[in-house]
């Protein structure tokens, strides 16, 4: 439900209600209690809306963005060479270049047990919703850069204006 009667409180004004079974009477009733929640947002979107909401004295934006993408690119570099480090491992292993270890081979196995299938259906719904959310989230801290940019123009017309409409009033 909509809560219109804190207009100054920084959470959103909703109030969620969940039904419960209560034995009143000896007879079963449903009864509404009001319910806590907290809002959960994933790193994409705190990051997009970090991004292009930012604003900064100097014009200049994303500076946590730019971070978190470098360190972003150095950990998947990383990660790029040590899985080509051990590619390259078990293909001399193959070709028996290198002796076998078995247990290097048994925890290569098992670090590979854990990957996920990429190509399963979940994988791919989820993945679909977390940039469908990614997007929406990204589109939302545009318009609302936009209409912050749109409401400074129209108080520097108004203030404009207002100085051009006093001068001709006093002339």
């Amino acid at each position: 439900m909509l809560d219109t009667d804190s207009p100054k409180s920084k959470d959103l004004p909703v109030i969620i209600y969940e039904s419960e079974l209560h034995i009143v009477n000896d007879e079963p009733t449903t009864i509404f209690v009001k319910t806590p929640y907290k809002i959960q947002t994933g790193e994409a979107e705190r990051i997009g809306v970090n991004h292009i909401a930012k604003v900064t004295p100097s014009g200049s934006e994303g500076s946590g963005l730019t971070s978190h993408l470098f360190t972003m690119h150095n950990a998947i570099s990383m990660l790029n060479i040590r899985v080509k480090a051990l590619s390259d491992y078990l293909q001399a292993v193959k070709e028996k270049r290198l002796p076998y270890e078995h247990n290097i081979l048994r925890k290569a196995s098992s670090l590979c047990n854990q990957l996920p299938t990429i190509d399963t259906h979940d994988f791919k719904k989820s993945y679909l919703q977390e940039y469908n959310d990614v997007l929406l989230v990204t589109y939302l801290a545009s318009i609302t850069k936009t209409s912050a940019s749109l409401n400074d123009t129209i108080d520097k017309y108004l203030v404009s204006n207002e100085k051009q409409s006093k001068r001709r009033f006093y002339q």
